[in-house]
């Protein structure tokens, strides 16, 4: 029997009892303690079958996860009964990158912006689906739309640099990145995209500098040259 099923679900005995199983699910997850998040996801989606919320963190969970197939699903079931919320649309959006289905995911990004302009997960997703299709310029646009909400978001600016290096112009990410790869509180991320970065402009000994021997010169020039495969615009 699916944990969703309509009608069938367990509901929770004590009011804020799924919230509190979703907290400890994110914390569970935080912690690398992958197998327990999963299932504490899962036990606060069939506690609350209407809650949006819940059904969309156990989607995510299960997409991490690996099983897309059964995220799309979760997300398709909410969706019947809540079509027009928010966070299952950005949801099912987020598993559509996920399995490489762009269109499908810049349409639903688009549907959120359509209410919510100043959406930065859905502003970054669109990025995101567009730089996939190739469409970097417009891709740079919404990540400095996202930047004009939250100018210090990591997230995005990491975002836009690796879309100015897939365009061709990794001396704008250096630019872009030298001043936050090695502030305190950066995402190790920041500081790979900055050697990328390096390696794209022909300068891998100052992205080796960088990571040390964290990643290979021969992994490096990977990274660079499956970038460059990306389909141009």
């Amino acid at each position: 029997m699916s944990l969703l099923a309509a009608g069938c679900a367990r509901q929770d005995p004590q009011p804020g009892a799924a919230e509190v199983r979703q907290r400890m699910a994110q914390f569970a997850e935080a912690s690398g303690q992958s197998d327990m998040a999963l299932a504490m996801f899962a036990q606060a989606a069939e506690a609350r079958p209407n809650d949006p919320e819940a059904q969309a963190g156990y989607a995510r969970a299960l997409a991490r996860s690996g099983n897309l197939v059964m995220a799309e699903q979760v997300v398709a079931g909410a969706m019947q009964r809540s079509p027009r919320d928010i966070t299952l649309i950005r949801t099912r959006a987020s598993i559509h990158l996920m399995g490489g289905n762009a269109e499908q995911a810049l349409a639903d990004y688009e549907a959120v912006l359509a209410s919510r302009p100043s959406d930065l997960a859905a502003l970054n997703g669109r990025g995101v689906a567009l730089d996939l299709l190739g469409r970097h310029r417009e891709a740079q646009s919404a990540y400095l739309t996202a930047r004009s909400v939250a100018p210090t978001d990591m997230r995005t600016i990491n975002n836009l640099a690796m879309s100015y290096i897939i365009e061709g112009r990794a001396s704008e990410a250096v630019a872009l990145l030298e001043g936050i790869a090695r502030a305190p509180g950066a995402p190790p991320r920041a500081l790979v995209n900055l050697a990328i970065a390096n390696a794209a402009l022909g300068d891998p000994s100052a992205a080796q500098r960088l990571l040390g021997s964290s990643i290979s010169p021969e992994e490096l020039n990977a990274l660079v040259r499956d970038l460059r495969t990306v389909p141009p615009g």
